[in-house]
């Protein structure tokens, strides 16, 4: 049975892939390889969102170490490159744009043109590599027929979540309610790669110097006050139901701003620069918007470098989560147990509701693109656990100035 969570794409599948399995009918009594004891070259898929691709960068390090002397190459969107750019554990990184995904969907004439212009050169690619070992850490049974089967990759490990599973070396079980970090972790097992401790499975971005440096000259433009909280906050998400919305978040900022110096980075790509412009517009000063403006990794710096973190459910708090910098998470159509960030230093607030986890863009209890389980976050109840933070931070601040002395 497919795990998949939406209906329609679930029967979509089912037929899709009972289709290919009569197809490949013959090919499921073949002698299934062996895991190849000292592999000189794998293959790990990470094809679809950004937020995912930040997730899984805490297991290349587990591989390396596990293969000290083989090549680790992953395939990845455009939008995933500068991901994974910089990471020492990985040695090639495969640019590839599925017409699938929706950040592509758009620019592509048709599955015609890049089933015969652009996937030929590709498997011709994979093939010539002679693969050892190829991961799909999605469970998309695209991934698995096109790059891994396709491609000729020795032995192909993945999820038994969309079909194709026949086509696997190894098909591990799915657990939708296992947290995504888990997932990716729990495919490693196939090959010896067990018992990792939590803290150590963290995501992993590594930033260049310049882009420290980059971000340091900001603060200092911006002559933010010696003494002032240097919050970078991103508004935006993946949908709209997963927003906590412009005037909630410009509200918090003009509610904490009473009480504490602060100076507020907001955070974005293109898309989000009006709702960031909007917070800043009812927010005052000390309010920078750099949405549109910075790319990912300079957004990266920023966080790194900043004194707190706050968001909605998106890849920023991830990428938070890999510095280990204090953050404030706000959850509603997603839950903690599946998608919250991996960092000790993390306050999550979330409301759980009878139909969590949602999927929807639309939410089913109000119909409007925002959802009622993000509307039930008040800024008090914000601003009080911003409050618990601070105090934490500067109870953290005087027992090092005390070590010190």
């Amino acid at each position: 049975m497919l795990k998949i969570e939406n209906p329609i794409k679930k029967r979509t599948a089912e037929v899709i892939n009972l289709l290919l399995f009569l197809v490949f009918l013959p090919f499921t009594f073949r002698k299934k390889k062996s895991l190849p004891e000292s592999p000189i070259k794998i293959l790990i898929l990470r094809l679809d969102h950004i937020g995912d691709v930040v997730m899984a960068t805490g297991v290349y390090k587990h591989i390396k170490n596990r293969f000290p002397k083989c090549k680790i190459s992953v395939m990845t969107g455009r939008w995933g490159t500068d991901i994974l750019e910089g990471n020492p554990y990985i040695d090639e990184i495969i640019i590839h744009n599925c017409p699938w995904w929706k950040k592509v969907r758009k620019e592509k004439a048709g599955y015609l043109k890049w089933l015969f212009g652009e996937l030929p050169p590709l498997i011709k690619k994979i093939r010539g590599e002679s693969f050892d070992i190829g991961i799909d850490l999605r469970g998309d049974f695209r991934h698995i027929l096109f790059f891994l089967f396709l491609g000729k990759v020795k032995y192909k490990i993945s999820y038994n979540r969309s079909g194709g599973e026949y086509l696997l070396e190894r098909a591990a079980d799915y657990n939708l309610n296992l947290h995504e970090i888990e997932k990716n972790f729990k495919l490693l097992e196939a090959i010896g790669i067990k018992n990792i401790p939590t803290e150590e499975k963290s995501p992993q971005i590594f930033l260049f110097e310049k882009e420290q440096i980059e971000a340091k000259n900001i603060f200092e433009a911006t002559n933010i006050p010696k003494n002032s909280l240097k919050i970078i906050m991103h508004p935006g998400a993946g949908n709209k139901s997963r927003m906590w919305g412009h005037k909630n978040f410009a509200s918090f900022i003009n509610h904490i701003s009473e009480k504490y110096s602060v100076s507020v980075f907001l955070i974005g790509d293109r898309k989000e620069y009006r709702i960031c412009e909007a917070i800043k517009q009812l927010s005052g000063e000390n309010v920078y918007n750099t949405a549109g403006v910075m790319k990912i990794r300079e957004s990266a710096a920023l966080i790194e470098q900043g004194d707190m973190f706050i968001g909605n459910d998106s890849s920023m708090g991830h990428i938070a989560a890999s510095f280990g910098v204090p953050s404030l998470i706000l959850l509603g159509p997603t839950t903690p147990e599946r998608c919250k960030p991996y960092n000790k230093r993390l306050t999550c607030i979330y409301h759980k509701f009878p139909c969590s986890p949602c999927l929807q863009n639309r939410c089913v209890l109000t119909g409007t693109e925002q959802g009622e389980c993000m509307e039930s976050i008040k800024v008090e109840e914000v601003a009080l656990l911003f409050e618990k933070i601070v105090r934490e931070q500067i109870n953290r601040y005087n027992k090092t100035q005390e070590g010190e002395v």
